[in-house]
């Protein structure tokens, strides 16, 4: 969250298609949105991953990931490296609960 207020969230393990950049996840390459990586180094502000977990019938949890650097030794991380990251931290959710993840679109598209 920013000095304002301000929350900004984004749903990032969309396929972006044409758009995107090619990255692992799950030990497969995938199209990948780098927009969160964009917004974060456009406007400089902290890149955090958020997943929802359901507890309970009708009940869930959202917990906010470690802070997701975008500048390592003064200079701007690359948006691939960033998204690797993000990458990762939805890797690390899926393998924790698999049952939670849903998707209704094809990820691991050629």
């Amino acid at each position: 969250m920013s000095n304002t207020g301000l929350l900004l969230g984004l749903l990032a393990d969309q396929s972006e298609g044409r758009g995107g950049i090619r990255l692992p996840f799950l030990g497969h390459d995938c199209m990948t949105s780098a927009a969160p990586a964009i917004f974060a180094l456009r406007y400089k502000c902290p890149l955090h991953t958020a997943i929802c977990y359901r507890t309970g019938l009708a009940h869930w949890e959202i917990e906010v990931g470690d802070e997701i650097p975008t500048i390592e030794n003064g200079t701007l991380r690359s948006t691939t490296e960033i998204m690797r990251d993000v990458n990762r931290a939805f890797e690390t959710a899926v393998r924790r609960d698999p049952a939670n993840w849903f998707w209704v679109h094809r990820r691991w598209k050629n």
